[in-house]
């Protein structure tokens, strides 16, 4: 939360250090009114990930938007580039479904892949947020 915190007090102290034109006050107000709208995000999943924590995990069927999974490997895929979706049942008569994704992009150093589901981990601390993604993995592979 530090840097929609750093940003909105560096636009606030820069507008109010001398007076500004009307269009620049508009400019400063639109631009805190987005990082306030990231903050809520990211306060919204930490409250989820303490209420898991503090209530314990519950697992519950619901459909799921695979448009979020494949976001990640869409966008660190080189074009031209692959990209492989595949579903399979976990056993028979399982409810249990196993998703596998697979890309041609970059991959992740074997160094990392004990942590990539730690909670705000990255493997590459110089990924900015405009990228996407918090860093708020589950606190299991999810199936």
């Amino acid at each position: 939360m530090r840097t929609p915190l750093t940003i909105i007090k560096g636009d606030l102290s820069l507008a109010l250090a001398r007076p500004r034109a009307a269009g620049y006050y508009h400019r400063v107000l639109v631009e805190t009114d987005e990082e306030v709208d990231q903050m809520n995000r990211l306060v919204e999943r930490l409250l989820t990930l303490a209420r898991s924590d503090a209530e314990g995990v519950t697992l519950h069927r619901q459909k799921i938007d695979l448009s979020v999974l494949l976001d990640n490997a869409i966008k660190y895929t080189p074009s031209p580039g692959r990209l492989r979706l595949s579903a399979h049942r976990a056993g028979h008569g399982s409810g249990e479904i196993r998703i596998a994704i697979s890309d041609s992009g970059p991959g992740i150093p074997a160094g990392h892949l004990s942590h990539i589901f730690d909670r705000f981990y990255r493997v590459d601390r110089a990924r900015s947020r405009e990228l996407g993604g918090a860093c708020l993995a589950s606190p299991s592979p999810a199936s």
